[in-house]
């Protein structure tokens, strides 16, 4: 017999800025699902607007959430929405399938979208997945290249490729994507670079590239993390990655102090900056699916898992978790 108990962890010294996950205990998990949001299963990118507004790219458009309701905003092709961005100007951009624009309040305040598709008529693309601004430059990625905007000049630009283009990743202030057979890449306003020593990855899914200290963990779907720094690539040897080798990255998230690791076969994996796994949260210990496909910590340090079929909130920071203890 199994019963409930809860375990209040109280943290001293109000003064305390920096929330570190707790190795023990499971935190408080609520669901959101298809029937709440009234959207599709999967749910593929988070942004928040500066009122709070949560934004999720979901299968049937964009849904906001006002932590009471959820809207939904469809796509005018009643397409899949793979990606989200906010500017600097509050302005959130779309990336869908075989659709890209912003969303725009009118004079009364209601949401609407506003496609920019035309801006390229000749160029044709699937899905954009990732959306990027860097200086005078506004990317939006797709496999068969980057659809690229000159804020300044207010002009627009195709960066095209016989080979696939991967995820673009912002880290610090550098641009990657690996292309497909011939490796990482870097990109420079309009022109794209080989990264030294990135051909050893001309054959595998680069999944995430994020700055740590001197060097870039680079993680892939399929053959873990390595690090990337100017001595070469090489394996980031730690328990995380021994974790992430049969569990399949596929989503990232991190904080000051930890690193959040969403895979498609076990959930969530939580670990320090050194790669030591801190705790490990799936459908066994309370997440409603083990196929994370996208994360995001809101302004209040909840971390939300956009999941294959719903979305969790999970109060990873919090004073209070759970702790399930047997008779």
């Amino acid at each position: 017999m199994r019963s409930l108990a809860i375990l209040i962890l109280l943290l001293f010294g109000a003064s305390t800025v920096k929330a570190q996950v707790k190795s023990i205990g499971v935190p408080f998990i609520s669901f959101h699902s298809k029937r709440d949001y009234r959207g599709g299963t999967q749910n593929w990118d988070f942004v928040q607007s500066e009122n709070g507004i949560l934004h999720v790219a979901n299968n049937n458009g964009v849904l906001r959430y006002d932590g009471l309701g959820w809207e939904l905003i469809p796509m005018p092709n009643g397409s899949v929405v793979r990606s989200l961005f906010r500017d600097e100007d509050e302005r959130i951009y779309v990336g869908a399938s075989n659709e890209f624009g912003f969303l725009e309040p009118d004079s009364l305040g209601r949401i609407s979208y506003h496609s920019l598709k035309e801006q390229i008529p000749e160029f044709e693309f699937e899905d954009i997945w990732r959306i990027v601004s860097q200086g005078d430059f506004l990317y939006f990625q797709c496999f068969d290249g980057l659809i690229v905007y000159n804020k300044e000049l207010n002009a627009w630009k195709v960066i095209s490729s016989d080979q696939v283009t991967g995820f673009l990743h912002q880290s610090g202030e550098r641009l990657f994507f690996n292309r497909r057979g011939s490796g990482l890449m870097e990109v420079k306003g309009l022109e794209v670079f080989p990264v030294p020593g990135g051909d050893r990855l001309a054959l595998v899914e680069v999944w995430l590239i994020q700055k740590m200290g001197n060097l870039y963990l680079v993680g892939t779907q399929n053959n873990g993390v390595f690090t990337l720094s100017d001595s070469g690539i090489t394996i980031w040897d730690t328990p995380v990655n021994n974790l992430l080798l049969t569990s399949k990255l596929y989503s990232f998230e991190y904080s000051d102090e930890n690193l959040y690791w969403g895979t498609i076969q076990d959930g969530l994996i939580v670990s320090d900056q050194n790669g030591e796994v801190v705790t490990h949260l799936n459908k066994e210990s309370g997440l409603n699916n083990n196929t994370i496909l996208s994360l995001f910590i809101d302004r209040y340090n909840s971390l939300w898992l956009g999941l294959d079929n719903g979305i969790n909130q999970v109060l990873i920071h919090s004073q209070v978790s759970k702790l399930l203890t047997s008779n």
